[in-house]
């Protein structure tokens, strides 16, 4: 009888340990992964504009040729439109932006998109806009650290995703927004702007289009 309930109760100790490890595996892993991502957006916040700016263009098949072209925040909506090209509201884009309410709503679909993922990244929308090189270039280097995370190396189609929304890469080398006020878009650019840190919610298969 003795010998009976030991074994029950070695046998219950096994179990137990069973559960657990899966668990301590799992951990684990989590741990290395955001090791990881943490090394990723390390590397990509060192990265000089010139490598930036050929990452940029092989994924886009653009011709930026400063980072400060990207500042009416179309080329930042793509590079989430590649990593989630079936959530990612791309047709609400505009790349030839050049007035100021038109790139604010581009950085509007880009952070609502941000608030759908769960991203906090702080966007400061009004020096972005102004196309200052070294604002544009610290975003695009959390950019590529971002997407650098997050890549699942899916084919991206990036001239048919942008068929039809006014690529003009002359057009934005001479993008000088004057500062944003409310007076055209019915939305201050401070109201559009998240908090400093930057998170991401897991990604839900199959989860409606809507973002530092």
């Amino acid at each position: 009888m003795v010998a009976h309930r030991a074994r029950a109760r070695w046998c219950i100790g096994l179990f137990l340990l069973a559960l657990a490890a899966p668990t301590s595996v799992l951990a684990g892993i989590s741990v290395m992964q955001q090791a990881l991502k943490g090394q990723l957006q390390h590397k990509a916040h060192f990265m000089p504009k010139g490598e930036l700016l050929t990452w940029l263009n092989d994924l886009l098949k653009t011709d930026y040729s400063r980072v400060e072209q990207c500042a009416n925040g179309a080329a930042y909506c793509q590079v989430l439109d590649s990593l989630f090209p079936d959530e990612f509201p791309i047709r609400k884009v505009t790349y030839s932006a050049k007035a100021e309410h038109e790139s604010i709503k581009n950085y509007k679909v880009l952070q609502q998109f941000f608030g759908i993922k769960g991203v906090t990244k702080h966007v400061d929308v009004e020096k972005l806009m102004k196309g200052k090189p070294m604002d544009n270039l610290e975003f695009l280097q959390w950019l590529k650290g971002f997407y650098d995370e997050q890549c699942t190396n899916i084919p991206y189609d990036a001239l048919a995703r942008r068929r039809g929304l006014g690529y003009q890469p002359a057009a934005a080398a001479t993008f000088r927004p004057a500062k944003p006020t409310s007076a055209n878009s019915g939305l201050p650019a401070s109201r559009i702007m998240a908090s400093p840190t930057a998170t991401m919610r897991a990604r839900t298969p199959g989860s409606a289009a809507a973002a530092g």
